[in-house]
């Protein structure tokens, strides 16, 4: 509209020229005061949602927090509209009438106390409506009439509100879930039968009332098609027999939390489950806190094998042992037992765990805490179980006297077992999981036996191996072994020779950081040919072998963060499938060029490679600019490069935010002082060379002569006779030629022909073609004596 006005506002002043000029202001008043109208609007209606978080795609509307004290009006296209934690006091008679196309609505945490007959009208295509945390019901303001619109809702939550007696709920046909409290002890089954759709009922606590609860058969007796019920943390102070028979359909019961129940309430419980299409069943924690340890008994179980459950969780009860018969007795069905932060000790059911047909066992913070032995596992549970005090542990306990005599009998005979038989026999034939974390074992993993078994995941992670031996033979499907947060100091270069098929290898936080760094340490990793992710994170790692990970050509992810390394040099240009390499905090300044070129090989085959750099001290020195190059131009993706800090020779501190910037103003200062060092450096040798030169010009007499010595030296053959020296002259005579005369015509004359002496001179004894300095010296070796004719002449020829 606004666009149209311009346009013919223009269109008028360019085309319509005979208009009057009164005309032409009137229009231009209209133009102004629609501009003004509709920027007002458009103002008013950012104001109404400005506060709120929209997400466009989804249709979603989050008004959470805003300090809002009435329903605010919703877009007719919104499906999602959430006004948790507000003020909203009450919903109005057609607050929703607009929001026809609203699926779900959130109005928990309020201060709802008061809905009207026309509350939610508007939203008959309603899917979901969370209530919880209201007042509403404090003077009986939960209407029937309210819902009467809500005829396709599947999902109500009136949780924690302040309803006196169950609501009306006949008008929710289509409802499938409801999160509601107990109130009072009522037949709830009277109050639902008409919610033929109804499938999950969840009324788990904590309830505002301190009265226990006893359940009976009339408490959900009409509920044929529920499936899961959750009554935790409620409370519970029996359940008697017969209270779940009508539930025949019932696929999921959660009774846990409930610390007065004991055993004898479960057995109750599971006497009923027969009558179920049960399949998973948890009573955690219905033991008290502070109780004395107990046992499962058969009696308690028994009835569960005429059922098909597939999982039981027991956790936080207190088990120190089970009975003798417990095990053979569970249902054919049963793929998972979770039994952790319980005290069980070893026992003759030990015997029998090979028969459970479980695929994943969690007994996770379920071993004793005391120290174990490492010479020997088993003969310390004999001794432990020998010396163990029944009437101190078991003292006041909701059990009976022959119940600790069970107990006792339970751990009776254990010598007949041991720790090579139970470690190769007990692994149930279909068991593919096991958790033992946080389980306190404190021994060393010795060589372990196993038989054929379909073991594929192993958590031994918070635990104190004190060592790593090994091997553990025979579990060739282990995909997944977490041994990490032990401490360990040690393992042996086999320790992972039974175990080829290890995928994801959990080895943070221990203390592997000098085994690893050995030659032995080398081939620790050696047979994991197919190992995709390793994280030897926190492990105090100074120093690794660049061919640990050799013959992993299938990595993927490797962790080395929070150690010590200085010098990172590993071999990687053979991981293709490397696509992350964590080596944050560590004492990393460069990274050499070789080690780049494979990163940048493994960067140009996975497209995706990233590396974290962040933590280290890196350098912003002349000394490491390849690397800061390395880092403005790289390939490989760089985790959070923002984050990475750069100290210069100055120690200046930078975030690399802009590594190429900071390259290049690097390189800029490199590059002058490096003109500086070449300028010193090629005058530093001109001023040698030139030394050294005017020396051998000085002392060339003395330079040549001793050359020639060394010359003749080296050719003259040695003589027979050592100590007799045999000389071709007495003499030779060393003159200028200006006093060749005098040498020829005089001297000579008397010295040969007077004196009988054999001289040798230059003019008629030196060898023709020879160097003179060589004749010289030549000369001076074949005479006995030397004689220089020191003469004027002679003096100025030198």
């Amino acid at each position: 509209m606004l666009m149209v006005t311009v346009s013919d506002a223009r269109q008028t002043l360019t085309q319509k020229h005979h208009c009057t000029r009164n005309t032409y202001l009137n229009m231009i008043k209209i133009l102004v005061i629609s501009t003004f109208v509709l920027c007002l609007d458009f103002k008013g209606k950012s104001l109404e949602m400005n506060s709120c978080e929209m997400d466009i795609k989804a249709k979603e509307v989050d008004c959470t927090h805003q300090n809002l004290s009435k329903v605010t009006n919703c877009l007719k296209n919104t499906k999602t509209l959430i006004l948790a934690r507000n003020n909203i006091y009450e919903i109005p008679d057609d607050s929703f009438v607009h929001c026809v196309r609203l699926k779900d609505l959130n109005l928990a945490r309020n201060k709802i106390e008061r809905l009207f007959p026309r509350s939610f009208k508007g939203l008959e295509g309603l899917l979901s409506l969370n209530l919880e945390n209201n007042n509403i019901g404090k003077n009986n303001s939960f209407m029937k009439t309210s819902l009467t619109y809500l005829r396709k809702l599947q999902y109500l939550n009136i949780k924690n509100n302040s309803i006196l007696s169950f609501p009306d709920l006949t008008a929710l046909i289509s409802l499938k879930t409801l999160s509601i409290n107990f109130i009072k002890e009522v037949a709830i089954g009277e109050h639902l039968k008409g919610l033929k759709s109804l499938l999950t009922l969840d009324m788990s606590g904590p309830r505002s009332s301190c009265k226990p609860l006893i359940l009976t058969s009339d408490t959900f007796s009409g509920l044929h098609s529920l499936h899961s019920l959750d009554l935790s943390k409620n409370r519970i102070l029996k359940i008697w027999k017969g209270t779940f028979v009508h539930l025949r359909n019932l696929h999921f019961l959660d009774i846990s939390f409930n610390k007065d129940l004991g055993f004898l309430g479960v057995e109750n419980v599971t006497h009923d489950l027969p009558m179920t299409a049960i399949e998973i069943f948890k009573f955690q924690m219905v033991i008290p806190t502070l109780s004395a340890f107990t046992m499962i008994l058969k009696n308690y179980l028994e009835e569960l094998n005429k059922t098909k459950l597939r999982e039981i969780y027991a956790d936080s009860n207190r088990i120190s042992l089970v009975d003798k018969g417990v095990i053979p007795i569970l249902p054919k069905t049963l793929e998972k037992i979770s039994i952790n932060d319980n005290f069980l000790i070893p026992g003759t059911y030990l015997s029998e765990v090979q028969r459970l047909p479980i695929k994943i066992l969690n007994v996770s913070s379920s071993i004793t805490h005391q120290v174990i032995n490492e010479d020997s596992i088993w003969p310390w549970c004999i001794d432990a179980i020998s010396g163990f005090d029944f009437d101190f542990f078991f003292d006041g306990s909701s059990q009976s006297e022959s119940v600790k005599e069970k107990m006792k009998l339970a751990t009776a005979n254990l010598e007949s077992l041991n720790i090579s038989y139970f470690m190769a026999t007990s692994l149930p034939k279909t068991l593919r999981e096991v958790n033992v974390r946080g389980g306190a074992l404190q021994f060393e993993i010795p060589e372990v036996h196993f038989k054929d078994n379909e073991l594929e995941r192993v958590d031994l992670s918070f635990n104190k191996f004190r060592s790593l031996i090994g091997p553990l033979n025979n579990l060739l499907k282990l995909n997944y072994l977490d041994l990490s947060s032990n401490n360990c100091p040690d393992i042996s270069n086999v320790f992972f020779s039974g175990t080829p098929n290890i995928k994801t290898l959990m080895f943070q936080n221990n203390c592997l950081g000098i085994v690893l760094s050995t030659r032995e340490g080398e081939e620790v990793f050696r047979s994991l040919k197919k190992l995709e992710t390793i994280n030897l994170s926190d492990n105090k790692i100074h120093f690794l072998p660049k061919m640990i990970f050799r013959t992993q050509n299938e990595m993927k992810e490797i962790s080395l963060r929070k150690n010590s390394i200085e010098k990172f040099q590993l071999k990687l240009n053979h991981m293709k499938n490397l696509s992350f390499l964590d080596i944050s905090n560590n004492n990393i300044r460069n990274i050499d060029p070789d080690q780049t070129a494979e990163l940048e090989t493994i960067a140009k085959e996975n497209g995706k490679f990233r590396l974290d750099l962040r933590g280290n001290p890196i350098q912003c020195t002349c000394k490491n600019i390849k690397f800061l190059k390395w880092i403005a131009s790289t390939k490989v993706i760089l985790q959070s490069v923002s984050s990475y800090i750069c100290e210069f020779a100055n120690e200046t501190k930078v975030l690399l935010k802009n590594p190429t910037e900071i390259y290049k103003l690097l390189e800029k200062e490199c590059s002058s002082s490096w003109e500086v060092i070449l300028v010193v450096s090629i005058t530093f040798i001109i001023f040698v060379v030139i030394l050294v030169c005017g020396l051998i010009y000085r002392y060339r007499w003395k330079l040549r002569y001793l050359f020639f010595m060394a010359k003749s030296r080296y050719k003259r053959t040695s003589n027979v006779f050592p100590d007799e020296q045999i000389y071709d002259y007495d003499a030779f005579i060393s003159y200028e030629d200006e006093d060749q005369y005098f040498v020829h015509n005089t001297l000579l004359t008397n010295i040969e022909r007077d004196g009988q002496f054999k001289v040798c001179v230059h003019k008629r004894d030196f060898i023709a073609g020879n160097e003179i300095a060589a004749n010289i010296t030549d000369a001076i070796h074949r005479s006995r004596k030397t004689v220089c004719i020191i003469t004027r002449n002679f003096l100025n020829s030198y």
